[in-house]
């Protein structure tokens, strides 16, 4: 379940348009237009190149040891036990001045100290390759810091169904034009990238037996709980709940349908729109709950 928490939060929507339509008979047409964005989890050790900077521009640092007192050379006694609650802190014992004051490092301490920092940089980037590693094996093999690499797969995933248009823009995002017609009772999931083991979908349509559909989009949605189930997955040097993927999502979510919508999560409810009902929301990245709708086709 690890490789499914960690590879589960970077497909994310840039800029675009999504929009579906689900008709009495079953069949549906799901379109989206604009950037899917491969944004990876904040991971352990992808600062190495900062830190080995940081420890290039600083010189090593020592300092005298503080003095061992024997006695102490004044204690100011409190006079009362009020005093002794309020005063106690301003108590003295004379450690002298110079105590902690930096000095000169001998050739020896310099040495020791620019060998642990390396040690530092040399741990960092042996993490950075072994969660490239990781992220390679899960991509089917591709490297995703390699444009040449990208835009080859970018032509290869343009040549499955529905892919119209697939354009690598660099930076890890795609420019996409995607558009396909179906039926609900097959079930749905966008997207679906071809040699990735596993990905978190943007759009899930699941049908029951009873006639309602279900339609989810948890791709389209701010969800800092995915970072949480990473650290109880055992993932958690890849990500942490404090620093969750960030999403650049901006765009709207639109499902059109002449069923009928038992149930929705949109903030205005459905709209009437030539002789269908219309759901819509709003996908800027703030902390909103992923669109969800259930609705029943009479068929």
């Amino acid at each position: 379940m690890a490789p499914l928490f960690m590879t589960g939060c970077f497909l994310t929507p840039g800029d675009f348009e999504s929009e579906l339509t689900i008709e009495n008979s079953g069949q549906f047409t799901f379109a989206y237009r604009g950037e899917i964005v491969l944004n990876l989890p904040n991971r352990a050790g992808s600062n190495t190149y900062d830190v080995e900077a940081i420890y290039a521009d600083i010189e090593p640092t020592c300092y005298n040891e503080p003095a061992t007192v024997a006695e102490p050379d004044a204690v100011v006694e409190p006079d009362t036990a009020a005093d002794a609650a309020d005063g106690a802190d301003d108590w003295s014992i004379g450690i002298p001045d110079t105590a902690y004051e930096p000095r000169e490092c001998t050739p020896e301490e310099i040495a020791e100290q620019r060998a642990e920092w390396q040690e530092t940089i040399d741990a960092m980037r042996e993490n950075e390759q072994r969660q490239a590693t990781i992220m390679m094996q899960l991509l089917g093999g591709i490297n995703i810091d390699d444009d040449e690499t990208m835009r080859a797969y970018a032509a290869r995933l343009q040549q499955q169904r529905g892919w119209n248009s697939v354009v690598y823009r660099g930076n890890r995002v795609f420019e996409v034009d995607y558009r396909i017609t179906g039926s609900v009772d097959q079930g749905f999931v966008f997207p679906v990238l071809d040699g990735f083991e596993v990905s978190q979908p943007m759009v899930v349509i699941t049908a029951a037996e009873d006639g309602t559909v279900r339609v989810q989009a948890p791709g389209f949605a701010s969800d800092r709980g995915l970072a949480g189930m990473m650290l109880l997955s055992g993932m958690g040097e890849m990500a942490d709940a404090e620093s969750p993927v960030q999403t650049t999502a901006n765009g709207r979510f639109v499902v059109r349908t002449n069923g009928d919508i038992r149930t929705n999560n949109t903030e205005s409810g459905p709209a009437d729109e030539a002789g269908m009902r219309v759901l819509a929301w709003m996908v800027d990245g703030l902390s909103r709950p992923k669109p969800e709708t259930l609705i029943r086709l009479s068929r």
